[in-house]
């Protein structure tokens, strides 16, 4: 088992402009109650996105719109996992 730590960066500009060039992955990409957020936002919450993906081993039975980054009323960002991103999480866990 190979165990490291990383850092997730999503350069902005090019993330909107990638989000302007195709607004399909809007849907592909975020939960229902994230696609009211800031492109900035949203970018953050790709990377968290993109590291959990990584931290869980990989994208195989993962989906984007199961895995959602809400906030404590603090601000402090956690993720909520649901549908088969979920039960594969815990999966793996164990």
């Amino acid at each position: 088992m190979i165990i490291g730590t990383g850092i997730d960066l999503v350069d902005i500009p090019r993330f909107e402009r990638t989000m302007a060039r195709t607004p399909r992955l809007m849907e592909r990409l975020f939960a229902p109650s994230e696609r009211t957020l800031r492109l900035p936002s949203l970018a953050a919450r790709y990377a968290a996105k993109e590291a959990l993906i990584k931290a869980l081993g990989g994208s195989d039975g993962v989906h984007w719109t199961e895995i959602e980054i809400a906030s404590e009323p603090s601000g402090r960002p956690y993720f909520v996992l649901s549908g088969s991103t979920a039960t594969l999480s815990q999966a793996r866990a164990s």
